[in-house]
């Protein structure tokens, strides 16, 4: 029974940033340094507001670290808004989803974790597929390409950081830190491009902020009660949706050289999860 909840949540958090992102690309006459100076400014609202009602302090005890999370976080949400509107939704959804890859790289590389042979080989496949995407689309920047890839790096090192300080901090004290260290930079940032949103364009930015919160709970929730293996599985759902929403509302098409290299990467991850999550069974049981 836990299982299916787990699925339905993962399911539901993969609804929002569907939906997130199909916003975000549809408000494109909107700066995404500006969607997400809303964004945090909700998050901050919403989050000192739980906290209070925990009666928990909002500054955490591994500040540098929690510093240091907020940074990347922002680095990785900017990142991933300006692609979202520069870029195909589905090239845009799959370059994210190699985030798994990345942290685990980074995990080795700084934690000392172990890798398989066999997951450097999904490793590979992945960034092939990353190469066929763009290699054979010369309407994708390179430079927007690349910011994709940055975003889901800086995911990455979220992850690692979180990992390292969930022990002694409480959750939502980690989430506080990203609205608190990106309000700063995307207020002054803004200052420079303020374009002022118009009508239905105040109720789209509320429903940016509650769709990031909604969807990071329910994520949080899958996790917490369902496989990685599994959850992670249905987050690659976002990228048929991606799919569809580009082609049905945004009118993008995708060459056979663009689906080989979303399947690629999907593969390669997908492959990576199935491998690691096997591992760490057989560790358990030994």
């Amino acid at each position: 029974m836990q299982a299916s909840k787990g699925i339905y949540f993962m399911l539901g958090a993969t609804l929002c940033f569907s939906l997130l992102s199909a916003i975000v690309k549809y408000m494109s006459h909107i700066p995404a340094n500006e969607l997400m100076l809303f964004r945090t400014i909700i998050s901050i609202i919403i989050t000192l507001f739980q906290l209070r009602l925990l009666s928990i302090s909002p500054w955490g005890n591994q500040k540098k670290l929690l510093f240091l999370r907020g940074i990347f976080g922002s680095i990785a949400l900017i990142t991933f808004f300006i692609s979202v509107q520069k870029m195909p939704l589905a090239t845009t959804a799959i370059l994210s989803y190699t985030t798994p890859i990345f942290t685990t790289i980074i995990g080795v590389l700084f934690l000392g974790e172990r890798v398989l042979k066999l997951q450097w080989a999904c490793f590979l496949l992945s960034f092939i597929g990353i190469i066929v995407i763009k290699g054979f689309d010369s309407d994708i920047s390179i430079f927007y390409f690349f910011l994709g890839i940055v975003s889901a790096l800086s995911s990455a090192i979220v992850y690692n950081l979180i990992s390292k300080v969930r022990a002694n901090d409480h959750p939502l004290v980690i989430v506080f830190y990203f609205p608190l260290v990106g309000f700063p930079f995307m207020l002054i940032w803004t200052f420079f491009n303020w374009v002022m949103p118009q009508g239905m364009d105040w109720i789209l930015i509320l429903a940016i902020g509650l769709l990031t919160q909604l969807g990071q709970i329910l994520m949080t929730k899958s996790l917490q009660i369902e496989s990685l293996s599994r959850a992670s599985s249905i987050q690659f759902l976002g990228i048929i949706s991606s799919l569809l929403i580009g082609f049905f509302i945004f009118n993008e098409s995708f060459t056979i050289m663009n689906i080989l290299g979303i399947v690629l990467v999907a593969s390669g991850v997908l492959s990576n999860i199935f491998i690691s999550s096997k591992q760490q069974k057989h560790e358990l049981a030994n």
